[in-house]
Parts: structure tokens; C-alpha cells; sequence
């Protein structure tokens, strides 16, 4: 059995014409995306290279990758002391 309050937000939902039309008409609220950290956005991977004319590993450069909303972003940056 509902108490006052419950009673009076019963009658407010009786009474809300425009409520009742939103409420028929089941429209879908969508909720926002997750905010995403800046770490998860970003992602830098080292590339080396393993050349027998080289010796050794050597650092070529870094690959970076952005999440930018439904895409991602690749740029590769080679590294000074490449040549």
C-alpha cells in the first residue's frame, strides 16, 4: 500500500500529459560513452631492427598510435641517430 508520497508522485505521473506521450512513444535514451584515459588513448611502440649489416639491434624509430574518437591515428617517427 503506497504511502502519501508514493500516492502524490502516483498522481504527478497521472497528471503529466507530456510524460505519458514521452513515455508512450519509448524513446531510447542512450547513455554517453565511457570517457577513455589519456593513457588508453595513446600507445607508443619502439621499432628496432635487427640487421646482420647493422651488427646489432638498433633503434629505427617510434611508432604512435591516437584513438580519436571511431578512429585511429598511426605516425611513425624515426629516431635522430638513424640514418
Amino acid at each position: 500500500m503506497p504511502n502519501g508520497l508514493e500516492k502524490n508522485f502516483l498522481n504527478i505521473a497521472n497528471d503529466d500529459v507530456l510524460g505519458r506521450k514521452l513515455q508512450d512513444a519509448e524513446i531510447v535514451v542512450r547513455k554517453p560513452a565511457p570517457k577513455v584515459k589519456k593513457s588508453q588513448r595513446e600507445r607508443n611502440i619502439l621499432g628496432y631492427t635487427d640487421w646482420q649489416e647493422l651488427g646489432n639491434l638498433t633503434l629505427m624509430g617510434m611508432l604512435s598510435t591516437t584513438q580519436m574518437k571511431k578512429k585511429k591515428i598511426f605516425d611513425f617517427e624515426y629516431d635522430k641517430d638513424w640514418s
